[in-house]
């Protein structure tokens, strides 16, 4: 079959560009003027529901399958993990202690006697109750993994190793945290009463936590790195196998730039995945972190003073609420710098693979007006950014430096009477500024969050893109299949083997085709009617836009046709 160029011409193609770029000029306006979508100007349940929804389809799939597990047993197995790396962490806490008793039994006596110290704690909760809630949770959290194995197929318990892994590292450290509050207490202590042997051993037991530290923080950092980089894996194999499935590809990047609901799935699928696994991973494990440090010191905070934790969580509380509502607009202001961003690269990559058709047709001028209008919306999305990161920014660091004001004003007058040791003052205050730490999570992570939750929009609007594609397409096929199977069944009871013409099984058929291009009124071909066997040949002509290359679009399966039905070779 003989056919123009698919191709189109110089001048289509500047009109396609002169009106995409009026539209999209029009809509970066729109949206750039406000800074943010008039949907964000009130927080609304029904959209973080629809955000949470969003990351859960593209979090669950890798960790658990999505046959038959719902998110709520998605939810409870990452319970299940907190429950047995917690058994686990108190075993090996009893484990140490059971040790130091052995190396040295009268410092060892010395420490657990003292209810006070972190030990002495330790050891409370091991003979306790909460010790047998603890292992019970353990116990319950092992037997959930083992109901739960069918879902794990595809090496997907490698995911959940890594992840507690991580959950347990971040336990132990924020263990010696605290401990390491009590250790500042005593030292302070005994260098007020000027105890010489009393500070020295705890001196080497401060040394200790910090030697055992640096390595904990290490393997921290590769596990989460290694979980991040298989996850990331995972998610781009997944959405490269539904891009070139069903031409999702083809239908997903049409030849003009007005259709903006997918732009750059490039982008999506090489930066916005690598965003997210990194993200995702770095906000849950900062935020089990933040949990983790405020249900450890507050304890110890509010045993020091009752005042000074009510004050903290006012004051926390407080500033979190005004940080929120000052910053949700950043979502909308990061989602449109995402897409300009990679807009205006889009256009460099376009100038460098049609370098030699613009050098032939001397189209410097367009194209670089073209790319100057691109940088523009870049730079002028970018300034909308600056202006709401400044206002965060000095939001956030007058939090932070109320916050090293806030335990000398609570704790001072307490002190002056004599109520409060020096060192009980020194241990106050580092568990006040660990608890702020942990409650000023969002404060501090503000921007970053926004930046992520764009992410994630970008790449939940691809996937459902994306799955609509292929199962329009598998319905398609299912239907082609059939339609031929009828087509068999009556041609063979029609007439005898002998007289079947082989041939046409490797004809494409058109039959009273009627053509539209996608998303467009205009009708382009009515009534054809053709069939084209195998080994011949056709030669197609007419004007320019008579719909030459639309036919051979249909006809190849590119295009559905508005009406009629199209029969190809399997």
């Amino acid at each position: 079959m003989t056919t123009l160029p698919t191709k189109p011409s110089e001048v289509t193609l500047a009109a396609l560009r002169r009106d995409a770029s009026v539209y999209r000029t029009k809509t970066m306006k729109r949206v750039v003027k406000v800074g943010c979508c008039s949907e964000w100007n009130c927080p609304r349940l029904d959209k973080l529901r629809e955000q949470m929804s969003q990351m859960r389809q593209l979090t669950q799939p890798y960790f658990l399958s999505t046959d038959g597990a719902s998110g709520w047993r998605f939810l409870w197995l990452m319970l299940c993990v907190i429950f047995i790396v917690t058994g686990l962490t108190l075993l090996l806490i009893m484990g140490l202690m059971a040790i130091m008793q052995q190396a040295s039994p009268d410092f060892a006596n010395q420490v657990v006697s003292d209810d006070s110290s972190f030990l002495g704690v330790m050891c409370n909760m091991w003979h306790s109750p909460a010790g047998a809630v603890i292992y019970g949770l353990c116990f319950v959290g092992v037997v959930s993994f083992l109901a739960h194995k069918r879902y794990l197929t595809g090496r997907r318990w490698l995911g959940w190793v890594l992840l507690g892994a991580v959950v347990f590292i971040l336990l132990v450290i924020n263990l010696l945290n605290t401990g390491i509050g009590f250790i500042a207490r005593d030292l302070t202590n005994a260098l007020v009463a000027k105890d010489e042997k009393l500070t020295y051993q705890i001196l080497m037991i401060y040394a200790g936590c910090f030697i055992l530290a640096l390595p904990i923080r290490s393997l921290q950092f590769f596990f989460t790195s290694k979980l991040s980089i298989l996850w990331r894996e995972w998610l781009s194999r997944t959405f490269i196998d539904s891009y070139m499935s069903h031409r999702a590809y083809y239908d997903i990047n049409p030849n003009d730039e007005a259709n903006t609901e997918v732009d750059n799935p490039d982008q999506r699928i090489a930066d916005d995945t690598k965003t997210f696994t990194r993200e995702s991973l770095s906000f849950t494990i900062g935020a089990f972190d933040a949990l983790l440090t405020f249900v450890l010191n507050i304890v110890v905070l509010w045993g020091i003073s009752h005042t000074l934790t009510f004050a903290l969580f006012a004051y926390s509380g407080t500033a979190t609420i005004v940080l929120v509502l000052a910053s949700h607009k950043l979502v909308r202001i990061n989602y449109n710098q995402l897409r300009y961003e990679a807009d205006f690269r889009y256009g460099l990559v376009h100038i460098r693979n049609n370098a030699e058709a613009i050098a032939f047709y001397q189209g410097e001028e367009p194209e670089k007006k073209e790319t100057k209008r691109r940088l523009g919306w870049v730079v002028t999305n970018f300034n909308y950014l600056i202006k709401w990161e400044v206002i965060i920014s000095v939001l956030r660091r007058s939090y932070g430096y109320a916050g090293n004001f806030f335990p000398y004003l609570m704790m001072a007058p307490a002190y002056l009477r004599g109520e409060l040791e020096y060192g009980s003052f020194i241990q106050a205050k580092f568990a006040f500024s660990m608890v702020e730490s942990a409650l000023s999570f969002v404060v501090v992570n503000i921007d970053q969050m926004a930046y992520w939750w764009a992410g994630i929009s970008r790449l939940a609007g691809f996937q459902s893109s994306m799955e609509e594609i292929n199962k329009t397409g598998a319905e398609r096929e299912k239907a082609s299949k059939k339609m031929l199977n009828d087509a068999d069944v009556e041609a063979g009871e029609a007439a005898s083997p002998d007289d079947v013409n082989m041939a046409e099984k490797d004809a494409v058929v058109l039959q009273q085709v009627r053509i539209k291009a996608p998303g467009s009124e205009q009708l382009l071909v009515d009534d054809l009617s053709m069939s084209v066997g195998h080994g011949q040949r056709v030669l197609v002509v007419g004007p320019s836009g008579c719909g030459k290359t639309s036919v051979l679009r249909v006809a190849s399966g590119l295009w559905q046709p508005e009406a009629g039905a199209v029969e190809r070779p399997p």
